[in-house]
């Protein structure tokens, strides 16, 4: 093969601005293949080294990652940016100290670039060290804060980012204050005003959260989204439920990623129902008729099928159940609100298992009775719901992302009203969100009677 021809500083320059559009866009792969040919032109490039080693680790090619990190440094020791690569190389591998020197160079040779900071101050807090945590990340902010010569969309992008991380670490006031920033650069920022109003709700400033939350309402009296903050603030603002079409859209809308999204979040429902209901039931032995009430893609399908002789799967969404269907292990699958379709199954079921379902939810008591309605005597009742600590009089919350969580005394009183017995519940964490776990309440009841 001939050697490929020099190519001139603005073919290059031009080149690797090409491919880093694709890279931000999305495609590594295809990124990978434009920085790989570029290299021919000029093997020992640092930025197209760099980038292209950052393309291989977001491809999890840690090995050759790494080594074309660290030739663009070998080529560069000045190169900031190759420092912050390689810290996040080694941060994926498991080498948090050589991390921690990599993005302590990095820092150095760019002290007022907020990411380094950011990175360094989660690394920080990550090992345990409290203390360095919080001054890597009060440098950030005051490096985003100085930067007010940079382009609005810029600076907003830093301030949120740099908001959600104090968010992530229950640091509300601060939150709420680079949140209050980000907005007088740009009011109309929806999910920032949420967000806000979420960080002031969450620190305790109550009356301001419903006071901004009542402002937006007033400018946007047309805006869903601002009604549905103001709801998850103001007790008499809360419906009784989500509505149906905004729960059918919102799954069909995410049906086709779903399982990856819930992957990356360590999603435990279905685990945790399994093991409550083999702890209730025993070995599963294939005889019951099971309900997946709210079934999804049917990620609780392999173990309720273990269970069942007759296997039924209900959901709203119909891209959910398309997916489902795939799995082959259904012997029934409909389309329906649950409500009105359990209160159609008559003493049908021996199981019911409903997997992060009653979150969209607030008022239980119709669902419970028509669960109660569908079981057969002694028939087992299993789901999960999203925790809340301060339910207030309700016995419930809307939160912010359009989810309810239920305090556990409601709840209990909800199951005994509804006429279930021999109540199990208990705390865990189902997930996580931006960052941090959602602690759940897993539980399983019976209806009375023997089996």
């Amino acid at each position: 093969m001939q050697p490929a021809a020099p190519a001139s500083p603005a073919e290059l320059d031009a080149g690797l601005h090409a491919a880093m559009r694709v890279h931000q866009a999305g495609d590594a792969a295809a990124a990978l293949l434009l920085y790989a040919e570029l290299l021919r032109h000029a093997p020992e490039h640092p930025s197209l080294r760099n980038f292209m080693g950052m393309a291989q680790i977001q491809l999890r090619q840690f090995a050759q990652g790494e080594a074309n990190v660290r030739r663009a440094l070998a080529a560069d020791p000045g190169y900031a940016e190759a420092w912050n690569s390689l810290g996040n190389l080694c941060r994926l591998a498991g080498r948090p100290e050589e991390a921690l020197a990599a993005y302590q160079q990095m820092t150095a040779l760019a002290p007022a670039v907020v990411t380094g900071w950011i990175n360094l101050a989660d690394l920080h807090r990550q090992m345990g060290s409290t203390e360095r945590a919080q001054a890597a990340l009060a440098t950030a902010v005051q490096c985003a804060q100085a930067q007010t010569a940079a382009p609005p969309d810029f600076r907003c992008r830093l301030l949120q980012g740099l908001a959600a991380l104090h968010g992530a670490w229950a640091q509300w006031p601060e939150a709420a204050r680079l949140y209050g920033l980000v907005l007088e650069l740009a009011p109309d920022d929806a999910a920032c005003r949420r967000e806000r109003i979420q960080a002031l709700w969450q620190g305790r400033q109550r009356e301001q959260a419903l006071h901004e939350a009542r402002a937006w309402l007033q400018r946007e009296p047309g805006s869903d989204e601002a009604r549905r903050v103001l709801a998850s603030v103001s007790e008499d603002a809360t419906p009784p439920r989500a509505r149906d079409d905004d729960v059918r859209s919102l799954f069909d809308s995410h049906a086709a990623s779903f399982d990856v999204q819930l992957a990356k979040l360590g999603y435990r429902a279905p685990a945790l129902l399994q093991s409550v209901v083999a702890t209730r039931l025993g070995p599963p032995q294939g005889r019951l008729t099971v309900c997946d009430a709210g079934c999804g893609t049917g990620l609780c399908g392999p173990w309720l099928r273990a269970y069942a002789q007759q296997l039924e799967g209900v959901d709203l969404s119909q891209g959910m159940l398309d997916l489902a269907r795939e799995r082959r292990l259904y012997d029934g699958l409909h389309g329906a609100e649950l409500t009105q379709w359990l209160q159609a199954q008559a003493a049908r079921f021996e199981l019911v298992v409903a997997a992060d379902v009653l979150c969209y939810f607030g008022e239980l008591a119709p669902l419970l009775q028509a669960a109660h309605g569908a079981l057969r005597a002694g028939g087992l009742l299993a789901f999960t719901v999203e925790h809340a600590a301060e339910p207030g009089r309700l016995g419930y919350q809307l939160q912010l992302n359009g989810r309810y969580a239920h305090g556990e005394p409601a709840l209990r009183a909800s199951l005994q009203a509804a006429g279930f017995v021999d109540t199990l519940i208990a705390q865990a964490d189902l997930r996580l969100e931006g960052g941090a776990p959602v602690t759940g309440l897993v539980v399983t009841t019976r209806r009375p009677g023997p089996p």
